[in-house]
């Protein structure tokens, strides 16, 4: 049994050897004092010989059970073959006979570094910091038997738009998102926000809102008791940006909504949910349950009643026909399939019907209608509210204050009668109506229909909407665009 120390390896090395039954192993230990690619090769076999990689993780200089990182054991006199990016530390190569036998070998060892940094601390509290609570930043990196882990730090001062992109990946890896709740500067149970396992090399990317706070994001080579995970380059692009809207204008609206999921995402996300019955259920919330239960309210099958709290309730209504009540409180009431009822009280709504012909009513506050699918009826109440008829033929009732009318040219195109197009019934001139698509308003055409006012695209003739009883010029006038990619869209 030979060992031979290497030191650093730097470039390349060859070395010419024997092994038997009488000498069944050589060992070769070497150092990387940075993150390297490494290759192994071996070759010369006039019988079969094996090829294996160890990290020292103890330093001790010995091959521990738990130590091995790969393995090349082809047939007979097949040329063995290790490639790998490492990380900076201790390593260990063993060349092996395998069962009676005796040959010689040529064994070259490679290692050339990538000129990655390795930034990112290996712990939460020596993670890289981004220091900004605004900003886009691109890391290139490495993952791996001796780095087990990687932590980036963050910390955002209002909510934030948040996005990640994790790609660039030669072996899989795990990635995820805490929130410091706390703010001790450790991943403490159940702070964790979005964990995306690393079965594949695949691109991840997830974008959802963030409210104010500190957070991690981790990567980790998926290393556990039984083996030392993968070793693998990655790149990551983290943004945290303000939340910004052509179609609504009012920025704290804007981000009331945008918190309000953000807490909603979380609990989800963590199992906070308080689940309900297969069957039709009738339960009236509680201020505690916002507290126990900040992922929201989920109902299933059967036509569920619910009525929220003076907290912020979220509910799921999900299949059936249901009567969703927010009452008090900036709520978040998703109707789901069937024709649903959805009232929001008092507070900043955010209410969206889905699937079925649902009827919706914002009640008072500054809140936000969608109908979803299939032919709604949307009435905003008292406030300033947002309107999104979304598919199907749908009927848009502002109520009182200064509204905003969203109509969607990928989902309102294709209507030739005005029988058949979405309609806006109380119209003032104080309000506004924006026509959401890759279109200027100079692609549009006004009409008259006795009374009221048709919105065309030029080129097609396809309505996009009615406006009742209102003069063609005013509805010229309240006419602007937004693209279909605007946030408020993105609930």
């Amino acid at each position: 049994m030979a060992t031979f120390d290497i030191n650093r390896l730097s470039g390349t090395r060859v070395f010419s050897d024997f092994v038997s039954n009488s000498d069944r192993s050589d060992f070769y230990r070497f150092r990387l004092d940075s993150v390297s690619d490494f290759s192994l090769q071996l070759d010369g076999l006039s019988q079969d010989a094996n090829a294996a990689l160890y990290l020292d993780i103890n330093n001790n200089g010995l091959v521990d059970f738990d130590e091995i990182i790969a393995v090349s054991a082809n047939f007979r006199t097949l040329k063995e073959t290790i490639i790998r990016t490492l990380g900076a530390g201790n390593y260990i190569v063993e060349i092996s006979n395998v069962l009676d036998s005796n040959t010689l070998y040529t064994l070259v060892l490679s290692a050339f570094s990538t000129g990655i940094g390795d930034i990112a601390g290996n712990t939460p509290l020596t993670g890289f910091f981004i220091n900004s609570p605004i900003f886009t930043r691109a890391f290139d990196d490495f993952i791996g038997s001796a780095d087990q882990f990687d932590f980036y730090r963050f910390r955002l001062k209002t909510v934030s738009d948040f996005s990640l992109f994790f790609t660039n990946l030669t072996e899989p890896a795990n990635i995820k998102l805490y929130e410091d709740e706390n703010n001790n500067g450790l991943v403490d149970e159940g702070e964790i926000i979005t964990f995306l396992s690393g079965d594949s090399i695949s691109a991840v990317a997830f974008n959802i809102p963030l409210s104010a706070g500190s957070y991690f994001v981790s990567v980790d080579n998926g290393a556990d008791a039984a083996q030392l995970g993968s070793n693998t380059r990655y790149s990551l692009k983290l943004s945290a940006n303000l939340f910004v809207s052509a179609i609504a204008s009012d920025s704290n609206q804007l981000n009331l909504f945008k918190n309000i999921q953000a807490t909603a995402i979380k609990g989800f996300a963590r199992g906070e949910v308080l689940d309900l019955t297969p069957e039709a259920d009738i339960i009236q919330l509680n201020s505690n349950q916002f507290s126990q239960f900040p992922g929201g309210v989920r109902a299933y099958d059967g036509n569920d009643t619910i009525e929220g709290s003076d907290k912020n309730d979220v509910i799921y209504g999900n299949s059936g026909e249901d009567l969703l009540s927010g009452f008090f409180g900036d709520d978040i009431l998703l109707g789901g399939a069937d024709d649903d009822r959805i009232f929001g009280g008092d507070g900043s709504d955010y209410l969206n019907g889905n699937k079925g012909n649902d009827s919706i009513n914002g009640g008072a506050g500054n809140d936000l209608l969608r109908g979803g699918k299939n032919d709604d009826i949307l009435i905003g109440g008292d406030g300033n509210d947002i309107l999104v008829g979304d598919l199907g033929f749908d009927t848009l009732i502002g109520g009182e204050g200064a509204d905003v009318f969203v109509l969607r040219i990928d989902t309102e195109a294709g209507q030739l009668a005005p029988n058949f197009a979405e309609r806006i019934i109380d119209f003032s001139t104080s309000e506004r109506i924006v026509i959401v698509g890759s279109v200027s308003t100079s692609e549009l055409s006004f009409n008259t229909d006795g009374a009221n006012t048709l919105i065309y695209l030029n080129k097609t003739n396809e309505i996009l909407g009615i406006v009742e009883n209102v003069p063609l010029t005013a509805v010229q006038n309240a006419v602007f665009t937004a693209a279909s990619t605007d946030t408020i869209l993105s609930f």
